[in-house]
């Protein structure tokens, strides 16, 4: 986990502007780290809970579903690049 994730988790989402993207940041990059969608969703929580004007649930919700829904989609697009490698005879973790 790098530092601007460490410091969103310790010091919150920041002021109401900035909460928005500062949760979306923590939840992309933590789900790209193939962190389970649960523990991102537990971290998710206590980012909010530790802002001064927390996010809804409602919208936390929203924000979490719209990111996981992007993420899948990259591992599909990663799996066919991996399956077209691999019928041509290359492999992607050896490259």
């Amino acid at each position: 986990m790098n530092g601007e994730i460490f410091e969103i988790l310790v010091n919150g989402l920041g002021d109401k502007d900035s909460r928005k993207s500062k949760l979306t940041l923590l939840i992309r990059k933590s789900l790209s780290r193939n962190i389970d969608p649960e523990q991102v969703g537990t971290l998710a929580l206590i980012a909010n809970n530790n802002t001064s004007n927390p996010l809804s649930l409602k919208e936390i919700t929203k924000i979490m579903n719209f990111e996981m829904q992007k993420e899948i989609e990259r591992r599909k697009r990663i799996e066919e690049i991996n399956n077209k490698l691999h019928e041509i005879g290359l492999d992607a973790n050896r490259l």
